[in-house]
Protein backbone atom coordinates (compact mmCIF):
# COMPACT_ATOMS: atom_id res chain seq x y z
CA UNK A 1 0.00 0.00 0.00
CA UNK A 2 2.83 2.39 0.89
CA UNK A 3 4.54 1.59 -2.40
CA UNK A 4 1.32 2.39 -4.30
CA UNK A 5 0.90 5.70 -2.47
CA UNK A 6 4.54 6.63 -3.17
CA UNK A 7 4.01 5.90 -6.86
CA UNK A 8 0.95 8.13 -6.92
CA UNK A 9 2.87 10.97 -5.24
CA UNK A 10 5.72 10.63 -7.75
CA UNK A 11 3.21 10.69 -10.62
CA UNK A 12 1.51 13.83 -9.30
CA UNK A 13 4.84 15.63 -8.82
CA UNK A 14 5.93 14.61 -12.34
CA UNK A 15 2.70 15.96 -13.82
CA UNK A 16 3.15 19.24 -11.92
CA UNK A 17 6.72 19.58 -13.17
CA UNK A 18 5.65 18.88 -16.75
CA UNK A 19 2.87 21.46 -16.46
CA UNK A 20 5.28 24.07 -15.11
CA UNK A 21 7.82 23.25 -17.80
CA UNK A 22 5.25 23.65 -20.57
CA UNK A 23 3.79 26.89 -19.19
CA UNK A 24 4.83 30.14 -20.84
CA UNK A 25 7.53 32.34 -19.36
CA UNK A 26 5.73 35.39 -18.00
CA UNK A 27 7.08 38.92 -18.15
CA UNK A 28 6.85 42.23 -19.96
CA UNK A 29 5.47 45.63 -19.02
CA UNK A 30 2.07 46.75 -20.27
CA UNK A 31 1.18 50.25 -21.45
CA UNK A 32 -2.14 51.57 -22.77
CA UNK A 33 -1.47 53.18 -26.16
CA UNK A 34 -4.99 54.12 -27.31
CA UNK A 35 -8.59 54.14 -26.06
CA UNK A 36 -11.70 54.84 -28.17
CA UNK A 37 -14.92 55.20 -26.13
CA UNK A 38 -18.49 54.53 -27.34
CA UNK A 39 -21.62 55.07 -25.27
CA UNK A 40 -24.81 52.97 -25.43
CA UNK A 41 -28.08 53.23 -23.54
CA UNK A 42 -29.07 49.70 -24.61
CA UNK A 43 -27.11 46.69 -25.84
CA UNK A 44 -28.12 43.31 -27.24
CA UNK A 45 -27.13 40.24 -25.27
CA UNK A 46 -25.26 38.02 -27.72
CA UNK A 47 -25.11 34.96 -25.45
CA UNK A 48 -28.82 35.00 -24.67
CA UNK A 49 -30.47 31.64 -24.01
CA UNK A 50 -33.76 32.95 -25.40
CA UNK A 51 -33.06 31.77 -28.94
CA UNK A 52 -36.39 32.64 -30.58
CA UNK A 53 -36.25 36.31 -29.59
CA UNK A 54 -33.80 39.14 -29.09
CA UNK A 55 -32.74 40.26 -25.62
CA UNK A 56 -32.22 43.99 -25.07
CA UNK A 57 -30.31 45.10 -21.96
CA UNK A 58 -30.79 48.41 -20.16
CA UNK A 59 -28.84 49.34 -17.04
CA UNK A 60 -30.74 50.33 -13.91
CA UNK A 61 -30.56 53.79 -12.27
CA UNK A 62 -30.18 55.53 -15.66
CA UNK A 63 -26.65 54.18 -16.10
CA UNK A 64 -24.94 53.83 -19.48
CA UNK A 65 -22.84 51.17 -21.19
CA UNK A 66 -19.35 52.57 -21.80
CA UNK A 67 -17.61 50.47 -24.47
CA UNK A 68 -13.86 50.97 -24.69
CA UNK A 69 -11.87 49.86 -27.72
CA UNK A 70 -8.44 49.58 -26.08
CA UNK A 71 -5.02 49.08 -27.61
CA UNK A 72 -2.17 47.99 -25.36
CA UNK A 73 1.49 47.29 -26.05
CA UNK A 74 3.92 45.11 -24.13
CA UNK A 75 7.57 46.01 -23.60
CA UNK A 76 9.28 42.61 -23.61
CA UNK A 77 12.81 43.89 -22.93
CA UNK A 78 12.91 42.84 -19.26
CA UNK A 79 13.56 39.18 -20.11
CA UNK A 80 14.66 37.69 -23.44
CA UNK A 81 13.06 34.36 -22.51
CA UNK A 82 9.60 35.81 -21.88
CA UNK A 83 6.89 34.23 -24.02
CA UNK A 84 3.69 35.75 -22.60
CA UNK A 85 2.23 38.48 -20.44
CA UNK A 86 -0.72 37.68 -18.18
CA UNK A 87 -3.29 40.35 -17.27
CA UNK A 88 -5.50 39.66 -14.27
CA UNK A 89 -9.08 40.76 -14.90
CA UNK A 90 -9.23 42.28 -11.41
CA UNK A 91 -6.44 44.70 -12.43
CA UNK A 92 -8.61 46.25 -15.19
CA UNK A 93 -10.29 49.21 -13.48
CA UNK A 94 -12.29 52.30 -14.43
CA UNK A 95 -12.57 55.13 -11.91
CA UNK A 96 -13.99 58.63 -11.68
CA UNK A 97 -13.09 61.27 -9.16
CA UNK A 98 -14.69 59.47 -6.20
CA UNK A 99 -15.99 56.13 -7.50
CA UNK A 100 -14.92 52.95 -9.30
CA UNK A 101 -17.13 51.46 -12.02
CA UNK A 102 -17.55 47.73 -12.65
CA UNK A 103 -16.18 45.86 -15.65
CA UNK A 104 -19.30 43.96 -16.73
CA UNK A 105 -18.34 42.31 -20.02
CA UNK A 106 -17.10 42.89 -23.53
CA UNK A 107 -18.39 44.48 -26.71
CA UNK A 108 -18.74 41.89 -29.49
CA UNK A 109 -19.46 44.51 -32.17
CA UNK A 110 -22.79 45.77 -33.52
CA UNK A 111 -23.81 46.83 -30.01
CA UNK A 112 -23.75 43.17 -28.91
CA UNK A 113 -22.80 42.40 -25.33
CA UNK A 114 -21.11 39.29 -23.90
CA UNK A 115 -20.39 38.71 -20.24
CA UNK A 116 -17.39 36.40 -20.70
CA UNK A 117 -13.93 37.73 -19.90
CA UNK A 118 -11.28 35.41 -18.52
CA UNK A 119 -9.89 35.99 -15.03
CA UNK A 120 -6.40 35.46 -16.51
CA UNK A 121 -5.76 36.96 -19.95
CA UNK A 122 -2.68 35.59 -21.72
CA UNK A 123 -1.00 37.82 -24.33
CA UNK A 124 1.47 35.85 -26.43
CA UNK A 125 4.73 37.52 -27.40
CA UNK A 126 4.72 35.76 -30.79
CA UNK A 127 1.46 37.54 -31.74
CA UNK A 128 3.14 40.94 -31.51
CA UNK A 129 1.96 44.44 -30.52
CA UNK A 130 -0.63 45.90 -30.36
CA UNK A 131 -3.20 43.85 -28.47
CA UNK A 132 -6.86 44.84 -28.61
CA UNK A 133 -9.69 44.69 -26.07
CA UNK A 134 -13.34 45.71 -26.40
CA UNK A 135 -14.49 46.01 -22.80
CA UNK A 136 -17.69 47.34 -21.26
CA UNK A 137 -18.29 49.23 -18.02
CA UNK A 138 -21.47 50.49 -16.33
CA UNK A 139 -21.21 54.24 -15.63
CA UNK A 140 -23.53 57.05 -14.42
CA UNK A 141 -25.24 59.12 -17.13
CA UNK A 142 -23.65 62.37 -15.88
CA UNK A 143 -20.04 61.13 -15.90
CA UNK A 144 -17.80 63.35 -18.07
CA UNK A 145 -14.28 62.01 -17.44
CA UNK A 146 -12.73 58.90 -15.97
CA UNK A 147 -9.48 56.97 -15.88
CA UNK A 148 -8.88 53.50 -17.29
CA UNK A 149 -6.21 51.58 -15.43
CA UNK A 150 -4.74 48.26 -16.55
CA UNK A 151 -2.05 47.10 -14.14
CA UNK A 152 0.17 50.20 -13.65
CA UNK A 153 -0.80 51.99 -16.88
CA UNK A 154 -3.44 54.75 -16.69
CA UNK A 155 -5.26 56.59 -19.48
CA UNK A 156 -7.72 59.47 -19.08
CA UNK A 157 -10.98 59.17 -21.04
CA UNK A 158 -13.51 61.83 -22.02
CA UNK A 159 -17.01 60.34 -22.13
CA UNK A 160 -18.84 60.93 -25.45
CA UNK A 161 -22.09 62.89 -25.29
CA UNK A 162 -23.71 61.08 -28.23
CA UNK A 163 -25.45 57.77 -27.58
CA UNK A 164 -24.98 55.05 -30.20
CA UNK A 165 -27.61 52.49 -31.22
CA UNK A 166 -26.85 48.81 -31.90
CA UNK A 167 -26.66 48.28 -35.67
CA UNK A 168 -26.00 44.99 -37.44
CA UNK A 169 -23.00 44.81 -39.75
CA UNK A 170 -22.74 41.46 -41.50
CA UNK A 171 -19.55 39.43 -41.05
CA UNK A 172 -20.01 37.45 -44.29
CA UNK A 173 -21.93 37.20 -47.56
CA UNK A 174 -24.48 34.39 -47.51
CA UNK A 175 -25.77 32.72 -50.67
CA UNK A 176 -28.37 29.95 -50.92
CA UNK A 177 -26.94 27.44 -53.43
CA UNK A 178 -29.82 24.99 -53.33
CA UNK A 179 -32.54 23.74 -50.99
CA UNK A 180 -35.02 20.90 -50.76
CA UNK A 181 -37.59 19.36 -48.41
CA UNK A 182 -36.76 15.96 -46.92
CA UNK A 183 -38.56 13.59 -44.54
CA UNK A 184 -35.61 12.86 -42.26
CA UNK A 185 -31.84 13.15 -41.80
CA UNK A 186 -29.23 10.83 -40.31
CA UNK A 187 -27.65 12.00 -37.06
CA UNK A 188 -24.01 11.70 -36.15
CA UNK A 189 -22.71 9.22 -33.54
CA UNK A 190 -22.75 10.13 -29.87
CA UNK A 191 -19.39 10.57 -28.11
CA UNK A 192 -18.19 7.31 -26.59
CA UNK A 193 -20.78 5.04 -28.20
CA UNK A 194 -18.37 3.56 -30.78
CA UNK A 195 -21.01 3.65 -33.52
CA UNK A 196 -23.41 1.43 -31.58
CA UNK A 197 -26.43 3.30 -32.89
CA UNK A 198 -27.85 4.63 -36.11
CA UNK A 199 -29.77 7.88 -35.71
CA UNK A 200 -32.74 9.02 -37.78
CA UNK A 201 -34.03 12.54 -37.07
CA UNK A 202 -37.58 13.49 -38.08
CA UNK A 203 -39.63 16.62 -37.42
CA UNK A 204 -42.68 16.25 -35.17
CA UNK A 205 -44.73 17.82 -37.98
CA UNK A 206 -44.02 19.04 -41.50
CA UNK A 207 -40.69 18.50 -43.24
CA UNK A 208 -36.98 19.09 -42.84
CA UNK A 209 -35.71 21.91 -45.04
CA UNK A 210 -32.16 21.26 -46.24
CA UNK A 211 -30.33 24.44 -47.27
CA UNK A 212 -26.85 24.49 -48.80
CA UNK A 213 -25.12 27.81 -48.10
CA UNK A 214 -21.99 29.46 -49.46
CA UNK A 215 -20.51 31.77 -46.84
CA UNK A 216 -17.88 34.30 -47.91
CA UNK A 217 -16.15 35.94 -44.90
CA UNK A 218 -15.90 39.73 -45.09
CA UNK A 219 -14.04 40.59 -41.90
CA UNK A 220 -12.54 39.05 -38.79
CA UNK A 221 -14.70 38.08 -35.83
CA UNK A 222 -12.07 38.55 -33.11
CA UNK A 223 -14.31 40.85 -31.08
CA UNK A 224 -17.09 38.23 -31.13
CA UNK A 225 -14.99 35.19 -30.36
CA UNK A 226 -12.04 36.49 -28.28
CA UNK A 227 -13.32 34.85 -25.10
CA UNK A 228 -10.38 36.01 -22.95
CA UNK A 229 -11.23 39.65 -23.70
CA UNK A 230 -8.03 40.59 -25.56
CA UNK A 231 -6.75 39.56 -28.98
CA UNK A 232 -3.83 40.42 -31.24
CA UNK A 233 -4.38 43.07 -33.89
CA UNK A 234 -1.96 41.15 -36.13
CA UNK A 235 -4.05 37.96 -36.25
CA UNK A 236 -7.34 38.01 -38.12
CA UNK A 237 -9.65 35.07 -37.48
CA UNK A 238 -13.11 34.23 -38.76
CA UNK A 239 -15.42 31.98 -36.77
CA UNK A 240 -19.05 31.09 -37.38
CA UNK A 241 -21.22 28.34 -35.88
CA UNK A 242 -24.30 27.04 -37.65
CA UNK A 243 -26.46 27.64 -34.56
CA UNK A 244 -26.09 31.36 -35.40
CA UNK A 245 -28.06 30.71 -38.62
CA UNK A 246 -31.86 30.87 -38.67
CA UNK A 247 -34.72 31.19 -41.12
CA UNK A 248 -37.61 33.61 -41.63
CA UNK A 249 -40.67 32.26 -43.40
CA UNK A 250 -43.10 34.27 -45.50
CA UNK A 251 -45.63 34.58 -42.69
CA UNK A 252 -42.87 36.13 -40.51
CA UNK A 253 -42.26 32.96 -38.53
CA UNK A 254 -38.67 32.75 -37.26
CA UNK A 255 -37.01 29.38 -36.69
CA UNK A 256 -33.54 28.32 -35.55
CA UNK A 257 -31.49 25.78 -37.43
CA UNK A 258 -31.80 22.36 -35.81
CA UNK A 259 -28.73 20.69 -37.29
CA UNK A 260 -25.91 20.95 -39.82
CA UNK A 261 -24.05 18.41 -41.91
CA UNK A 262 -20.51 17.23 -41.17
CA UNK A 263 -18.98 14.09 -42.68
CA UNK A 264 -22.33 13.02 -44.10
CA UNK A 265 -24.05 13.12 -40.67
CA UNK A 266 -26.15 15.78 -38.95
CA UNK A 267 -25.03 17.46 -35.71
CA UNK A 268 -26.72 20.16 -33.63
CA UNK A 269 -24.05 22.66 -34.70
CA UNK A 270 -21.00 22.73 -36.94
CA UNK A 271 -18.30 25.37 -36.60
CA UNK A 272 -16.15 27.12 -39.18
CA UNK A 273 -12.82 28.59 -38.09
CA UNK A 274 -9.97 30.03 -40.14
CA UNK A 275 -7.12 32.53 -39.94
CA UNK A 276 -6.62 35.11 -42.66
CA UNK A 277 -3.97 34.08 -45.22
CA UNK A 278 -3.88 36.63 -48.09
CA UNK A 279 -7.62 36.03 -48.53
CA UNK A 280 -10.59 34.49 -46.75
CA UNK A 281 -11.61 31.01 -47.85
CA UNK A 282 -15.20 30.34 -48.95
CA UNK A 283 -17.17 28.15 -46.53
CA UNK A 284 -19.96 25.77 -47.63
CA UNK A 285 -22.44 24.50 -45.05
CA UNK A 286 -25.57 22.37 -45.24
CA UNK A 287 -28.06 23.46 -42.60
CA UNK A 288 -31.43 21.96 -41.59
CA UNK A 289 -34.68 23.48 -40.34
CA UNK A 290 -38.03 21.99 -39.23
CA UNK A 291 -40.64 23.74 -41.41
CA UNK A 292 -44.26 23.36 -42.63
CA UNK A 293 -44.66 21.06 -45.64
CA UNK A 294 -45.88 23.88 -47.91
CA UNK A 295 -42.87 26.18 -47.49
CA UNK A 296 -41.60 27.60 -50.78
CA UNK A 297 -39.84 30.92 -50.02
CA UNK A 298 -37.70 31.88 -47.05
CA UNK A 299 -34.97 34.22 -45.83
CA UNK A 300 -31.77 33.04 -44.15
CA UNK A 301 -30.73 34.97 -41.03
CA UNK A 302 -27.44 35.38 -39.22
CA UNK A 303 -27.69 36.54 -35.60
CA UNK A 304 -31.44 36.94 -36.32
CA UNK A 305 -30.84 39.47 -39.13
CA UNK A 306 -31.89 38.59 -42.73
CA UNK A 307 -28.85 38.00 -44.96
CA UNK A 308 -30.02 35.95 -47.98
CA UNK A 309 -33.16 35.05 -49.97
CA UNK A 310 -34.02 31.43 -50.71
CA UNK A 311 -36.58 29.29 -52.50
CA UNK A 312 -37.24 25.58 -52.21
CA UNK A 313 -35.92 23.83 -55.30
CA UNK A 314 -32.72 23.59 -57.36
Amino acid sequence: MKRTNSAIVVLIISLMLCTCASAGVKGGTLSISKVTPTLYKTMNRLDSLVRLSTETLTLKDNQRFLCLHVEVSIDWSDNDKTTEHTILRKLIKLAGQDAEFPLIGRHAGNGDFKTSISSHIHLQKKDGNPYIADIVFAIPADLEKCNLQIEDSIREISIPTQLMKPTYKTVAKFKVVRSRLVDHIHGGPWPGTKDLFESEIRPLAGKMLEVVLEIEPLRNTNARTGYEGFYSANTERFSLNTNEIGILLKDELFLDSVAALSGGKAYDLVGSHQSFRDKWLMVKRTVYFCVPSDVREFRITHDKHPVAQGRVGP
